[in-house]
This record gives structure tokens, C-alpha cells and sequence, in this order.
């Protein structure tokens, strides 16, 4: 029997498309793509597979029934879930072509991703309760393995701005269908907050791919802030008695049983008793005293729990609060009546009185500008029970004298006069005001004119009768109708200038020569105090 040839002159290829096994994607997969030749020539073919690379290849001819075979080295990128890519097959035999009939198109290799290429063993770590400021835990382990049938790098770090935890190696590489342990060590910070956490260990592969690993901790201990940027006042209540209880504006945070420390320092740091259920301080004010004084707290948590992080805010200031028991049984203001040129009146009184159960510090003062009046006594201790007198008296007489350049003097004046008196007992403050009238050349029926040189005819003014009291003011009618002459002066009312028709006002007074006069004038109705008033002028 005589074998009958199958094969053309020419070349003819033969392709057809690749499928590659299901693999894990983000990796690349090599493969051979095969060519066959039916045909009696040889033939040169580029086979382009695009991001998996170009390769030229001679095709043999077919020899006797058997076809001529080559096959090309490509690489594919393996993607999540099913892809491909085409394949172009080109012909780039030198000189002329052998090649019968077209060459195959349509030709791709599919490649199917079923998994990730790089595994983790686990995927949380639990490290339990780490306590605040207490000794880190043990470390904890996880494994990597890899898939791949190439070298994976990696890079593992902690996903937080402030990790308490570290990795080791936080690099490196993994071989094929290898492995690499990595090592997570926990650390305490300085700044905690009470609680269950979670931080990511995360790892970053050269394929692409990120594993995260929940890190799983809780904190242990307690956080402690005053809220609070200004003294705090106590609740107001009377020596000797117990306040209502009342939250201080604290605010502990724990997830433990804690054991609270409060320290108070001040004078009066005994009257307040602390309490804490677990999530508030708590407190109790009983003024032993009307101190008022403030009192500082501070505050700590016993061990084996204590502070994850200074206390923030702060410091707590409490500032006591009493009712004071000193009542004021005078009228909030009082008068002690008119200074009269030459005399002051008796001093008047007024009464503190303590009806409370402890002792009562108190201090006066007098409050002013100008300080008219004195008062007695400045301090004291009024009894349980017991009253104090506090008199009020002028610190001094009117002054009988007045000088003033000419051509005008203040030569009589009759002002009402303001003080107060402030009292502190406890934590209350009280004002007491305090009125007068403090008279002088008003009152005078005479008083004595030194007038200066060189002009013994110079006229000058002086002012009569004050204002500023309006009709508070002592009673004067009249006391020139018209011209009169006193004293060798001539002595002449004259309208004021700034207050028409005001009865007294302005008067100008004409001498015949300088040095003194005395001057007799007639109120219509005031007597005259006891008292030599005298008025000078100087010279400009």
C-alpha cells in the first residue's frame, strides 16, 4: 500500500485559542501558545499577545504525515474573574512569501482569577485588656502564604495615627507557594482612652493586593476631666447647715471598678465631703464658717487601675457660697445730718446682728473719693446670737477759710455731700449709703475780706450762696435788697452768670483800699453759727 501525502506546497499554519487554568489573580501566568504547519515550506511568524509579550518564531514544514509544530512563550496577567487577550499572528518570512491560503485570526487566551495570589492565617488578633500605664501583653503572630508561582514582596504596617502596636518585618518578600510570619508587639501610650479598639494591620502586596487584619484591644483604666475653666460657687447655704448633694462638673470615663481619690486643700477644704458612684463625683457643702476662701480639688484613681492620661481641663476651684447670717437692721442709707462751719454733729449708729449658730468675721469701710466720714470699729467676730454697733462719724470740721484768685472766691458754699460704707461678713457684701450736708459762709451773718495789692479799687466777686444743693439748700431769702455799705466796702449784688435770678448769687464788692475788712452782712432768715469765716483774695 502506497502512503498518499496530505500536505500543500506552501506553508499553511494552524491556531486556535488558549484557556488557561483558573489561578489565583493579581499574578502573572507563563504559558506556550502552539503553531502548527500543514504546508512543505518553512515560514516566519511574529506573535504579538500585546501586554504579554512579542515573539518571532520559524514554523517547520510538515515531514511525511506529521505537521510541523513550534510553540511561543507568553506571559498573561491573571484578573479577577475571567479575561482576554487578543493574539495577531503576522507573517515576516524574508523574501517571498510561502505562506498558502491566509493565517488564522481570532485567536485569544482567556485566563480565569479564582482567589487572592497572598493569604493571611487569621483575620483578628485579640490581645485582651492592656491596663493604663501597666505592662504591654505578649505579642501575637500572623502568617503569610502565598499562592503564587512567582516572588511576592510586601510591605505591613499599623493603620492608625497612633499605633499601639508594631510589625516586624514590616517588609519583604514571599516566595513561591512560600510563607513569612510576622510579629505584632503591643505598646501602651501615655495618652489612653478606656475602652474597646481597633487598629488594622494592614499589607500591601507587589500583585496589588491589600489584607487588612483587625487588631482587637481594650484599655483598662479611668480618664478624669474637670469641666470647669472658672471657680465653681458652692451651693449657697448658712454655717452649720448641709448643702443638697450636687454633681461637680467631672467627668470620669472608665470600663472598670475604680476607686476615686479626692483631695481638697484650703481653709475650708473639711466642709466639703466627696462621694463617687463610678461616673460622677458627688458632694455635700456644711460651711463650718463663713470663710470664703477658695478651695482646690484634685483628684487621682487607686490602683491597679489608674489614670490613662493627665486630667484634663482644670484645675476644679470651688469658691464657698454662705448665706451669711449678719442682717443689716438699720435702713441701707443713712444721715448724719449737717457739718456746720465751727461744728459736726454726733457720730450715728447702726447694727450688725448675727442670728446664726457659729461665729461671724466681719469688716467695715468707708468708700470714696473724698472720704467725708470715718467708721468704727473696721473688723470684728459677732457671736452666735450677738449684735454690733458701727458709727459713722465726719472725719472733720467744715474749714473756715477760703482763698481764691480775684476777681472771684467761693466765699460761701453749702454742699450735700455722699458715702457709703461697705461691710463684709461671710461671703455677703453690703452698702451702706451715707448722707450729709456740710455748710459754711451760707450761715455767716460776717465774715473777714483780705483784699491783696496793688488795685485797692479792684472789684471783686464772690459767690454767696451755693447752687449745687438746689432747694435742699438752708433757707436764705434775701440778703441784699440793695447797695449797703459794711465795713468801709461797698458791698452789691449783681446778677449771676450762670444762674439768673437765683436769690444771693453773685455779689461784688468795691474796698477803698487793700488789706482787711470785715464784713457784716443780714441773712433774713438763718442764724449764724458760731464761727469767723475769712475769705482771701490774691493777687493774679
Amino acid at each position: 500500500m502506497v502512503p498518499v501525502s496530505f500536505y500543500t506546497h506552501g506553508a499553511s499554519i494552524l491556531a486556535a485559542p488558549v484557556t488557561l487554568a483558573p489561578s489565583p489573580h493579581g499574578v502573572n501566568v507563563d504559558y506556550f501558545f502552539p503553531l502548527r504547519n500543514l504546508g512543505d515550506r518553512a515560514i516566519t511568524l511574529r506573535v504579538d499577545a500585546g501586554a504579554g509579550g512579542t515573539r518571532n518564531v520559524i514554523v517547520p514544514p510538515a515531514v511525511g504525515t506529521q505537521p510541523g509544530t513550534a510553540s511561543v512563550a507568553l506571559r498573561q496577567f491573571v484578573a479577577s474573574g475571567p479575561a482576554s487577550t487578543n493574539i495577531t499572528l503576522t507573517d515576516i518570512t524574508v523574501g517571498e512569501s510561502q505562506l498558502c491560503g491566509s493565517l488564522p485570526s481570532g485567536l485569544t487566551v482567556t485566563s480565569t482569577g479564582v482567589g487572592e495570589p497572598v493569604s493571611a492565617t487569621v483575620s483578628d488578633l485579640n490581645f485582651g485588656a492592656m491596663v493604663c500605664r501597666g505592662s504591654p501583653v505578649g505579642a501575637r503572630v500572623v502568617e503569610l502564604r502565598s499562592l503564587a508561582s512567582i516572588p511576592i514582596t510586601f510591605d505591613a504596617s499599623i493603620g492608625a495615627s497612633s499605633p499601639h502596636f508594631s510589625v516586624s518585618p514590616a517588609s519583604g518578600s514571599i516566595a513561591p507557594g512560600g510563607a513569612v510570619t510576622l510579629t505584632v508587639t503591643p505598646r501602651m501610650l501615655s495618652n489612653e482612652t478606656p475602652g474597646e479598639h481597633v487598629e488594622l494591620l494592614r499589607v500591601h502586596t507587589s500583585t496589588g493586593q491589600r489584607l487588612d487584619i483587625n487588631l482587637l484591644f481594650e484599655i483598662v483604666g479611668a480618664r478624669i476631666r474637670i469641666n470647669a475653666d472658672r471657680p465653681v460657687p458652692l451651693p449657697q447655704t448658712a454655717p452649720g447647715t448641709a448643702s443638697p448633694s450636687f454633681a461637680l462638673p467631672v467627668t470620669v470615663q472608665t470600663n472598670v471598678p475604680v476607686s476615686m481619690r479626692t483631695t481638697a486643700t484650703g481653709a475650708a477644704a473639711r466642709d466639703v465631703q466627696f462621694a463617687f458612684d463610678g461616673t460622677s463625683v458627688n458632694a455635700v457643702y456644711t460651711p463650718s464658717s463663713a470663710s470664703v476662701e477658695p478651695i482646690t480639688v484634685a483628684f487621682d484613681t487607686a490602683s491597679p487601675f489608674p489614670l490613662c492620661a493627665p486630667i484634663e481641663g482644670g484645675p476644679l476651684v470651688l469658691t464657698p457660697n454662705t448665706t451669711s447670717a449678719v442682717l443689716l437692721t438699720a435702713p441701707p442709707s443713712i444721715s448724719v445730718g449737717s457739718n456746720l462751719c465751727g461744728s459736726m454733729p454726733p457720730p450715728v449708729s447702726f447694727e450688725l446682728r448675727n442670728p446664726g449658730g457659729v461665729p461671724v468675721p466681719f469688716t467695715t469701710n468707708a468708700q470714696s473719693l473724698v472720704g467725708y466720714f470715718s467708721v468704727s470699729p473696721t473688723s470684728g467676730t459677732i457671736p452666735p446670737g450677738g449684735a454690733q454697733q458701727i458709727s459713722v462719724a465726719y472725719r472733720q470740721p467744715v474749714s473756715n477759710e477760703r482763698t481764691a484768685r480775684s476777681p472771684y472766691a467761693a466765699a460761701a458754699y453749702a454742699d450735700r455731700i455722699r458715702d457709703w460704707i461697705t461691710v463684709a461678713a461671710g461671703a455677703q457684701r453690703l452698702t451702706v449709703d451715707v448722707t450729709g450736708i456740710e455748710t459754711g459762709f451760707a450761715y455767716s451773718t460776717t465774715f473777714s475780706m483780705i483784699l491783696p495789692p496793688p488795685r485797692p479799687d479792684e472789684t471783686h466777686y464772690f459767690e454767696f450762696f451755693s447752687t449745687r444743693v438746689g432747694g435742699t439748700s438752708p433757707p436764705v431769702a434775701s440778703y441784699l435788697a440793695t447797695p449797703s455799705t459794711t465795713g468801709g466796702c461797698l458791698v452789691q449784688s449783681v446778677p449771676h452768670r450762670t444762674y439768673p435770678g437765683v436769690v444771693g448769687g453773685l455779689y461784688q464788692v468795691r474796698c477803698p483800699m487793700s488789706g482787711s475788712y470785715r464784713v457784716a452782712i443780714a441773712p433774713a432768715n438763718a442764724a449764724a453759727p458760731n464761727c469767723s469765716p475769712r475769705l482771701t483774695f490774691a493777687s493774679r
